[in-house]
C-alpha cells in the first residue's frame, strides 16, 4: 500500500508526522517510546514484504511489526508479531506499527 501518513497513521506519545502528504516526502518522527500504527488495509490473502523507504537513524531502535486477520475486529483483537525483514503471511487483513525503544 502506498498512503500518506498523514490522516491515515495513528501516533502515540510524542510522535509527528513530518512533510507534506501527497508529495510522497512524509516522515514519521519517533522519540523514545513512541508508536505509529497505520491504518488497517485490505490486501488478499498472501505472502508479503513490508517495505521502509524513509527513516533516519536516532536514538533507540526501531521495532516494525504487524498484526493480521480475516477481517477487521480480528486485525483488532490479534496481537503484534515482530516483522522479521524477510516477509510474513497475510489472512487478508494488516495493520503495521512501528515503535521506538
Amino acid at each position: 500500500m502506498d498512503r500518506d501518513f498523514t490522516g491515515n497513521w495513528a501516533l502515540s506519545g510524542t510522535a509527528v508526522i513530518e512533510g507534506s502528504a501527497g508529495n510522497d516526502d512524509e516522515t514519521i518522527k519517533l522519540y523514545t517510546g513512541d508508536s505509529a500504527a497505520s491504518e488497517i488495509w485490505y490486501v488478499g490473502i498472501g505472502i508479503y514484504q513490508i517495505f521502509r523507504d524513509k527513516y533516519r537513524s536516532g536514538q533507540g531502535d526501531l521495532v516494525l511489526e504487524y498484526r493480521t486477520g480475516i477481517d477487521v475486529a480480528t486485525v483488532e483483537g490479534s496481537g503484534w508479531s515482530n516483522y522479521d525483514g524477510i516477509n510474513f503471511d497475510c489472512d487478508g487483513y494488516v495493520q503495521v506499527r512501528i515503535s521506538r525503544t
